[in-house]
């Protein structure tokens, strides 16, 4: 019987389901079958004489619950659906004199049916435990017993099976206690399993998307049969489909919300999410939530899978001591699992690869970012701790950024021409372009959003404060004031700024005054800023008035001392959100200085095109799709590329 349960789980699903709870009508006062037959095995002692040993057969044969039950077994295993009446097929007459049929031709047709799926030794198992001359004893008195041997074989084989079927039943049953009790269904159905310490599984209730839902539940006395039609398989009333969405709910809540167990990729993959129909809705919703993309993906994620996990890679110099395919708790919530390098290979080179998940108590915005932070703090504690490189990333995100090629035409080399013409310069305004341009350059490569923005400002402000300090010229007319002037200026900073914060803020004052007034590099860099751009340009504007709270040069201040961090988001989309101005800002200053342009020339560019190559193979480029099927990609182990 353990094989025969095996085979139905494997291949049954659903049908699987309906079998164990043994789907059927609305009842009441009608104890179960199977729980009375059992207590009676549990109690059976075989009796002496014959005469009683039939008596005790036909009261063990007379119920026909084990054929069904074994008949849908069969059905599960061979890929058919569960049958409520499987003999339905074997009565006779019409109605209302319709002929039930026997228990003898019931076993015979389950053997029949055993046979024909390939399945000898259960049908061996039926025919032994239901002779048909001894069911007929147990039908007509004028038939006899069949011998004393006849019928203790036959009592004995009897209570063997039903022994074996029931006690194997009930465990699988149980079994169901420790198991997941949501499953997603294919037309964005969701199962799920009700299930108790005592029997186990005993019903089941399916939640369709328009919140209305289907249920069977099995008591010991009584059965609840809701929105099912009951035939030679099982269907289900949905209600209104003009209300059905593409959507996985649970009543008013999102699956997500309540959370399938686990994740959705295998340890050591990342592949696109697959979604069987349009997801853009999805999308749509998940913005709508939030504008960090981040938390838009973690979202996304969510509703199309149904799993309350955020997943997410790392590419580190750190090789932890634990075996490949090990996992590594950094947290309760949170792991990492280390990928094992693939066969053939020594190691993915200097660097190992790690997968990594952190399950969520709640799926709000504010705990998705929360969440978000704590795995950027444990990348970094990790990294320092071993004084080690570090790179991790989300693996679902709605905004990826596609490595792109330049692609200049033959025209527009015009202005790598005029950019190198700088030559031509004086060797101290040479040396201060190319100190500035390496800056930028810098800036370009980093993959680091607040190492980006310093470098492009350190671009600017370098080569400002260059010329505001005598050392390049560049032709823009700057006059250096004296010692005399400079301090005066200086103090009429000074008393500005404590006019406007000594009471207010007392560490401010001091912070800005010496910075501003006594350094003096933001005025340096706004006086050359102005003279290069002119008065009032909106580039002006940005870098130093405030827009949000901050200017550009603020957030320079902020990121030079600490003021931010990548562990609070909310400091990291402010900066990723400023980064185009400073970098645009950046590039034009140094292009206008090297070509010597006046306020009003326009400064030479192009048009910036872009070549961008999307691999289908790679789940950055596919986030989403409604089959893997139709993607060149089979292995979707985590690649180190995919952490650039």
């Amino acid at each position: 019987m353990t094989r025969l349960f095996d085979t139905a789980k494997n291949n049954g699903g659903l049908e699987y389901v309906f079998t164990l709870v043994r789907v059927d009508g609305l009842s009441f006062d009608t104890p179960d079958p199977l729980v009375g037959l059992w207590a009676k095995l549990s109690t059976f002692r075989t009796a002496p004489d014959p005469a009683h040993q039939l008596s005790q057969y036909c009261d063990l044969a007379a119920s026909d619950a084990p054929l069904s039950l074994v008949t849908n077994l069969l059905n599960c295993g061979h890929g058919r659906p569960y049958n409520i009446s499987p003999f339905n097929h074997l009565r006779r007459g019409h109605f209302p004199n319709i002929i039930e049929p026997t228990i003898s031709q019931r076993a015979t047709a389950l053997a029949q049916m055993a046979t024909a799926d390939g399945e000898a030794e259960v049908a061996r198992v039926i025919t032994d435990a239901y002779p048909n001359q001894l069911l007929a004893s147990c039908t007509d008195a004028t038939q006899g017993a069949g011998g004393t041997n006849d019928s203790q074989a036959a009592l004995n084989n009897l209570f063997l099976f039903l022994q074996n079927l029931l006690e194997t039943y009930f465990t699988r049953r149980r079994e169901f206690r420790s198991s997941p009790r949501f499953f997603k269904l294919p037309q964005f159905e969701v199962l799920e399993l009700l299930v108790n310490d005592d029997v186990g599984i005993f019903g089941f209730r399916v939640h369709f998307s328009n919140r209305s839902s289907a249920e069977f539940v099995r008591h010991i006395a009584a059965t609840i049969c809701t929105n099912l039609t009951l035939g030679e398989r099982v269907g289900f009333h949905v209600g209104s489909f003009d209300e059905l969405t593409h959507e996985w709910r649970v009543g008013e809540k999102w699956l997500y919300e309540v959370g399938l167990p686990g994740r959705y990729n295998e340890l050591g993959n990342w592949k696109p999410l697959v979604y069987p129909s349009d997801s853009q809705a999805l999308v749509e919703r998940a913005r709508a939530l939030s504008n960090d993309p981040g938390i838009q993906g973690a979202l996304f994620y969510m509703m199309c899978t149904g799993h309350k996990v955020i997943e997410f890679a790392v590419r580190t110099s750190v090789d932890l001591p634990i075996d490949a395919d090990e996992s590594f708790g950094l947290s309760r919530q949170l792991q990492l699992w280390k990928c094992p390098v693939p066969e053939g290979e020594q190691s993915h080179g200097p660097v190992v690869l790690y997968d990594g998940n952190l399950f969520l108590e709640e799926t709000d915005p504010e705990s998705i970012r929360l969440a978000i932070d704590t795995i950027g703090a444990a990348m970094n504690r990790l990294a320092f701790a071993f004084g080690a490189s570090i790179e991790w990333t989300l693996k679902y995100q709605l905004e990826q950024s596609a490595q792109g090629c330049e692609v200049p035409s033959k025209e527009e080399l015009q202005l790598l021409r005029e950019v190198m013409a700088a030559d031509s310069a004086s060797p101290r305004d040479l040396f201060a372009l190319d100190a500035a341009i390496d800056w930028y350059n810098q800036g370009s490569s980093s993959k680091n959003i607040f190492t980006r923005f310093l470098c492009y400002y350190i671009a600017l402000e370098s080569l400002s404060t260059a010329v505001a300090d005598g050392d390049a010229d560049f032709g823009v007319g700057y006059q250096r004031p004296n010692a005399a002037e400079r301090r005066r200026t200086m103090l009429e900073c000074i008393e500005a700024k404590q006019n406007e914060l000594l009471n207010l803020d007392p560490k401010r004052f001091i912070v800005e005054a010496y910075f501003e007034c006594v350094l003096s590099l933001k005025k340096k860099t706004r006086c050359i800023v102005e003279l290069v751009f002119g008065e009032g340009h909106p580039y002006v504007v940005r870098l130093f008035e405030k827009r949000d709270g901050y200017s550009l040069s603020d957030i320079r201040g902020r990121l030079a001392h600490g003021g931010f961090t990548l562990v609070e988001r909310d400091d990291e989309q402010l900066v990723k959100a400023r980064l185009p101005e400073i970098e645009q800002i950046a590039r034009e200053f140094l292009v206008r200085l090297a070509v010597h342009l006046k306020p009003s020339d326009l400064p030479p560019t192009w048009s910036q095109r872009h070549r961008v190559a999307i691999s289908m193979s790679d789940p950055r480029s596919t986030l989403c799709t409604s089959t893997l099927d139709v993607l060149p990609r089979t292995d979707w182990r985590i690649q180190p590329e995919w952490l650039d």
